[in-house]
């Protein structure tokens, strides 16, 4: 089985010159994992092998030196070799084959530029390892015994301000997104969606940065990837590690940390623009500065950017949906001690949307008659500490992270003006602020060989406050109010066993006490105040088994299940209503398999929903949330990614899901097509690229093709609204000589003008039927350079 040791700082593949450059090293004598894991943190490289490392103790290593230097003096007498594959990246292979050295790398680029095309008929060099951390510890992403697609930072980087969570979605599978506009989408995986609505249930994604929980009801805030070392999908329920909410998955941003080890930096500037559109552009700057040698370093981005419109008002106006964006975040990395570290960050991020982007069914053009503009912004601020280091042969991890988030969005309310008992124009405004306090500590330890475990103990509490008014010439007045604290403490552990050299299991368990507390007031027919207040204890658990028979093959099977909060629902002809909490059990049956060319990935999966939390619509037009029933969600996916020769790449997924309503709740019969809302049953994707070399430039060309099934928009009455399929392509190109990068991204170049989504405005939506069509095609420009 392959092994790997922790990628310890994520800037590692993005900043290569940092690994020539001699650094501060001090490795205790002990077990030769230990030291290589311990030298990976301090040098922020990631360190790879083919195989088991053997059991051997190494010398203590102190000083100041390279990478390189350091690991020669570990290995000494071990019949090892170290053999650099990549900006950061080693492999560790058997002595005595001679080393192999890759050409001096550039001067501190803090992204990577597009790989050098090897020589007609060269064969694959080694790859790294690719080192992921979601699960709470650094392993290889091939031996993880769970679905996990990963989409690296130095395919995020060009038009970066513009890069967001859609265009994730765009190059993996299993991730869908609604498009009711930037800031205000939710974020669905592999097919475990409730509702297309933004109502008061908890998100079944848990979005996180590093260790800090982002969100836990609030939309997904579209943060743009600036700076990110990668993305990590994880696909499936996660409650053992994650806690409740996680019952489709988690998306987690993994950033860049400072290095101490020298000054870099990184600029860019993009401009874009739509066929038959605006146009738009931006920028971003990255910063990391050693304030101490080898101890104290500073990392700063801040970017901006303006995204152009197409949709057009039937007045006069054009391109009103126009979005802006400002933010940054800066993080300050401290190594007080031997092999530990500790991390201070906060971030902030503003975004601005002029108007919604949805038309008329019957539209012919991007355009609707606007009588009262639609304007939606999100901000999102944050805050954290890490702190992570030896005791003895047990590693400590703790985090604290605080979140603030303000959602505010401003809808015409006329169409249901009659609901309200008024006339004339109207004007909903809806002001949400969420706040989530994380706080969690770890320990670990122990031997992936034999057995290794975790064990941790966390602590949440996410406050919402959702406030719904109605305005006119002749009105203002509340109409729907909500308060939520809901308070998480939980202990949990896994524990991994070795059970012969192939086989091996893991177990996993979070017991968590869940406490919430709900004030809902309401206005209208259905007036009054309920409160509601309810603790739950439960028990979530994941169970797995893999088997590697060989080094090039990986298989497993895994079980795991999370849960959601209770909660309050509309008033029924004056009688308070609750949702019940829902939970979710996934099985699943994967496998990787690899050649020196070739990539595969691959799994079959089955869940079980009980009584799904929906947000659906009143008559009126305000959303409220009931338990729909239950559902089974069945599919398989499969992804690879194939070498021809030296500079052509073969990228290519796909998944389909069977996700059906199969038991309807006392409310909601089960309808004639039991599909859940937004998932597609099938999504495909394939890309093709050839690196290239023009003059002194080095880069690479390729076009993408994704494929959307048909979805729709929910099971509700009234409201069973179809989005067809539709494939969108795209072409990107890149050069890069010394210091700089051009990329060029062309998006939808065959102008597809599907709908996406089929909801634009709640109150008018009974009345109208209305289309979110893609956006138009698009070319974004960007232009960087490391220094």
């Amino acid at each position: 089985m392959a092994s790997v040791l922790c990628l310890a700082a994520p800037a590692a593949a993005a900043s290569a010159e940092a690994r020539e450059r001699p650094v501060a090293v001090d490795l205790k004598a002990g077990p030769l994992s230990r030291s290589l894991s311990d030298l990976a943190a301090q040098a922020s490289v990631s360190i790879g092998a083919p195989g088991a490392l053997p059991d051997i103790s190494t010398p203590r290593v102190k000083g100041r030196m390279t990478p390189e230097q350091a690991l020669a003096r570990l290995l000494a007498g071990t019949r090892l070799r170290a053999l650099r594959v990549g900006p950061g990246a080693y492999r560790l292979m058997p002595a005595p084959a001679p080393a192999v050295r890759a050409p001096p790398p550039l001067r501190r680029p803090l992204a990577p530029p597009p790989a050098m095309p090897e020589p007609d008929g060269a064969p694959a060099p080694p790859r790294p390892e690719i080192v992921v951390t979601a699960l709470r510890r650094s392993e290889p992403l091939f031996s993880v015994p769970a679905a996990i697609a990963i989409v690296p930072g130095d395919r995020l980087v060009a038009g970066a301000a513009a890069t967001g969570s859609r265009d994730v979605a765009a190059r993996i599978e299993g991730l869908t997104l609604t498009n009711l506009g930037a800031g205000r989408n939710r974020q669905f995986i592999r097919g475990v969606a409730d509702s297309a609505f933004n109502g008061y249930s908890q998100s079944t994604v848990s979005i996180v940065v590093d260790d800090s929980r982002i969100t836990y009801d609030a939309p997904d805030p579209d943060l743009r990837l600036v700076d990110v070392a990668r993305v990590e999908l994880l696909k499936g329920p996660q409650g053992p590690l994650y806690g409740t909410g996680a019952l489709g998955g988690v998306y987690r941003i993994v950033t860049n940390r400072p290095d101490p080890s020298g000054f870099s930096g990184l600029g860019e500037i993009y401009g874009s623009g739509l066929a038959g559109g605006g146009v738009g552009g931006g920028g971003s700057l990255t910063l990391n500065l050693p304030l101490a040698a080898d101890r104290i370093a500073l990392r700063a981005s801040v970017y901006g950017g303006v995204d152009p419109g197409w949709i057009d008002d039937e007045g006069g106006r054009d391109n009103i949906n126009v979005a802006r964006v400002s933010g940054g975040r800066i993080a300050l990395r401290w190594l007080p001690a031997d092999g530990w570290t500790v991390d201070f960050g906060a971030m902030a991020q503003f975004l601005k949307v002029d108007d919604s982007q949805y038309v008329p069914v019957t539209a012919e053009a991007y355009e609707r008659a606007v009588s009262a503009a639609e304007p939606h912004d999100n901000d999102l601020r944050a805050g954290s500490v890490a702190v992570s280091g030896p005791i003895g042969a047990i590693r400590l991890d703790a985090s604290a992270s605080l979140v603030g988030h303000e959602v505010t969005s401003q809808l015409d309310a006329s169409a249901a003006a009659a609901q309200f008992g008024e006339t004339g124009p109207l004007l909903f405004s809806d002001d949400r602020n969420y706040q989530v306090a994380d706080l969690e500590a770890r320990l670990s330890g122990g031997s992936r060989r034999r057995f290794d475990w975790i064990a941790g103990l966390s602590w949440l509490s996410a406050t919402s406050g959702i406030d719904g008014r109605l305005e006119s010439t002749t009105t203002d007045r509340q109409v729907v109010a909500l308060s939520r604290v809901v308070t998480e403490m939980a202990a949990y552990g896994q524990a991994g066993v070795a059970l012969s050299p192939e086989l091996r299991a893991e177990l996993g368990l979070r017991l968590f006490q869940a406490k919430s507390d709900d004030e809902l007031s309401e206005s209208g027919a259905a007036a009054g105040s309920t409160r509601l207040s309810e603790t739950r204890t439960r028990l979530s658990p994941s169970l797995s088994l893999a088997w590697s028979p060989r080094t090039d093959l990986f298989l497993y099977a895994r079980l795991a299940r999370a849960e959601r909060a209770a909660g309050l629902g509309a008033r029924m002809s004056g009688v308070a209503t609750r949702f019940a909490s829902d939970g979710l059990t996934s099985y699943e049956l994967g496998g990787r398999a690899r050649t020196g060319r070739l990539q595969l990935a691959a799994a079959l999966f089955y869940s079980r929903w009980t009584d799904i939390q929906s947000d659906y619509l009143l008559a009126n037009g305000l959303i409220a949330t009931h338990n729909a029933g239950d559902a089974t969600i069945a599919g398989g996916e499969a992804s690879g990614k194939l070498r021809l020769g030296a500079h052509w790449r073969i990228e290519a997924g796909a998944i389909w899901q069977r996700a059906r309503l199969v038991r309807g709740s006392d409310d909601v019969d089960l309808p004639k097509d039991p599909r859940l809302p937004v998932v597609p049953d099938a999504v495909a994707r394939f890309a093709l690229s050839r690196s290239l070399a023009i003059g002194g430039w080095h880069g690479s060309v390729g076009a993408d093709l994704r494929y959307t099934g048909a979805s729709r928009l929910s099971f509700d009455t009234g409201l069973d609204r179809k989005s067809h399929a539709y494939a969108v392509l795209g072409a990107s190109a890149s050069l890069a000589r010394d210091k700089w990068t051009m990329a060029l991204d062309l998006t939808n170049l065959l102008g597809a003008r599907a709908d996406t989504f089929g909801f634009g405005n709640p109150f008018s939506i009974r009345a109208a039927p209305q289309f979110t069509p893609l956006r138009p095609p698009r070319a974004v420009l960007s232009l960087r350079r490391g220094f």
